[in-house]
């Protein structure tokens, strides 16, 4: 085993590379390497945007159906840890997780004046 610490070391900085820069984008990583250079980007739009702070007993399925996919993704995994919370559950099964959050959704198009709770309460498993 002898000479294989320097390539752990070498492995767990380029993983720790490879995470910051998905997490915080490649300038991240050309800063990290060496390779940075001063360069204006401009930003998305939605990166100013006012956080929406959500009643989550009064938020309807139009509402959620209405939101971008990356903004309706987030609900659905806010509304689906939350009912885990209510439930007090402690085990993930990405099986039955998958389908309560279709079985949500579903009821969502059906009755889209329903509030997100109301769908999620019905496809409990």
């Amino acid at each position: 085993m002898r000479g294989h610490g320097a390539w752990v070391r070498v492995t767990w900085l380029g993983l720790a590379i490879g995470c910051a820069t998905i997490a915080l984008g490649p300038n991240v990583h050309a800063y990290l390497t060496g390779t940075a250079s001063v360069q204006t980007v401009s930003a998305p739009a939605e990166l100013f945007l006012t956080p929406r702070v959500i009643r989550i007993d009064e938020f309807t399925c139009a509402e959620l159906l209405a939101l971008p996919a990356e903004s309706n993704d987030r609900m659905l995994i806010f509304f689906n840890g939350f009912m885990a919370g209510l439930q007090q559950r402690t085990t993930w099964d990405e099986r039955v997780e998958g389908m309560m959050v279709e079985g949500a959704v579903a009821y969502c198009r059906a009755n889209p004046t329903s509030t997100v709770l109301s769908a999620f309460l019905h496809a409990e498993p």
